[in-house]
């Protein structure tokens, strides 16, 4: 479905799976989840800082520390409008600018994922994670 509005659009969105013979006794395992998908506007206006850094887009304020690295993400005010949860995302980095945390604030519900990186093995692309949630 393309958006030939003007503005950016956010659709209300519910997917519904199930499946039989995998749930207790044999039973039908079935999940549902609702969200939103975006529709960016015909000609979406994208802004940059003066590095050349995405600041705003039609869905998320970014913010960048000093080294051009991401920050932060914020879901912009518009979308929160249009009925979108609220999130904040927050990522910290080490001094070999790797990301190490990355923190997922959600408004309505008031929770947070953090994941944070515990070990990197050297010449291998493999890193450990742990993961929590509050």
């Amino acid at each position: 479905m393309q958006n030939t509005h003007l503005v950016a659009a956010w659709r209300k969105v519910e997917v519904s799976a199930s499946q039989g013979g995998i749930g207790p006794g044999g039973g039908t395992v079935q999940k549902k989840l609702t969200g939103f998908v975006y529709f960016p506007p015909k000609n979406e206006v994208m802004l940059h800082d003066d590095d050349g850094n995405l600041i705003q887009d039609g869905r998320w304020v970014y913010g960048w520390d000093a080294e051009n690295r991401l920050i932060s993400m914020e879901t912009m005010s518009s979308a929160v409008a249009a009925g979108v949860e609220r999130m904040r995302l927050k990522f910290t980095y080490d001094w070999q600018g790797r990301r190490v945390r990355k923190l997922v604030q959600k408004a309505a519900s008031a929770t947070s994922t953090t994941w944070t990186l515990v070990r990197d093995f050297p010449g291998v692309r493999c890193f450990l994670l742990q993961s929590s949630s509050v």
